[in-house]
Formats: C-alpha cells, structure tokens, sequence
C-alpha cells in the first residue's frame, strides 16, 4: 500500500470526501460496500480524479512524475490485475474498473502535459493499457461501455510517445 496523499492530494481527497465523491475503489476497508455519500475516503488509496479545467477556476499544481509513476503502479497492480483493491473484496466488473481506471489514467495524462515532463516509457504503458481495455470491451454494448474516451486517451497516449521518442 502505498503512503497517504502520494496519489492524490490531501485538499482534493478533503473537497472529495465532502462531496461524497468517493468511488468504492478509493474507499476503506469499512466503508467501501456503503452508499456513495457513506463511503470514506482512504487516502493511500485515492488517486487524482480528472477535472475538466474551467474559466476562472485555479487549477492544482501538477503532480511530480514519481506521483505519476506511484498512481500509475497502483492502477495497474491493485486495480487494473485484480479488480479490487481489498483482498476481502469480490472484483468488480471490467467495466466498472476500465471506466474508473480511465478517468484517473487521463488525470495523469493531463499532468504530464502541463507540467511537461517527459516519460516515453509511461506513455507507452499508457498506450498498451488503452489497446488491451479497448479489445477486452470491444463486444461489450455502447450503452454499457463508450470506447469512444478511451479511444481519445488512446490517440493522446500516442501522440506524446511519438513526440517524446522523435525529439
């Protein structure tokens, strides 16, 4: 496990906890089977949920790459493999982990924009992860699962590699 606040910032985990935005992929061992506005927020595992930037609103500093790398650990190892992030959990569905992995993988995607460090070897696991989700969940229903995000992370994902691997 990894340590408190590394993935996601105490003020977002704080603005997220009293929002009742808590996924139950981020919640504590209690509280993770509760209602959404029941959940409580466990912050060694809360990664940065992704934000659309608004005009006028003060956007939070991005993330170090070793943050970057440590969610990115975390997603793939704990949440991506087994489905679940408590071994007392049943997995959830591909679904559910793919939408939720998605969002959080494109916060990190956004970060490494705006800070512009450079880090082809993410990228290119980020490329691999969006290819093998997409063909897992290419027969499933677009009303169940909408690749058509997941195919635009795709795109970002190999643009930034080919533009850090040709520079």
């Amino acid at each position: 496990m990894s340590r408190p606040y590394l993935m996601c910032s105490e003020k977002e985990c704080l603005e997220r906890q009293a929002s009742n935005e808590v996924s139950e992929f981020e919640a504590t061992l209690d509280t993770f089977q509760k209602p959404l506005g029941q959940r409580v927020i466990d912050p060694s595992l809360a990664v940065t949920k992704y934000r659309r930037s608004a005009a006028g609103a003060e956007r939070q500093k991005p993330r170090h790459l070793n943050q970057l790398l440590a969610a990115w650990k975390h997603l793939c190892t704990r949440i991506v493999l087994h489905q679940h992030v408590h071994p007392q959990q049943i997995p959830w569905s591909l679904v559910n982990t793919v939408n939720f992995t998605d969002d959080r993988v494109r916060a990190i995607q956004v970060d490494l924009v705006v800070s512009q460090q450079a880090s082809s070897r993410l990228q290119l696991q980020l490329v691999r992860y969006h290819l093998v989700s997409l063909y897992l969940l290419s027969n499933v229903p677009q009303k169940i699962f909408d690749p058509k995000f997941s195919c635009q992370a795709l795109m970002t994902a190999i643009v930034a590699y080919w533009n850090e691997t040709t520079v």
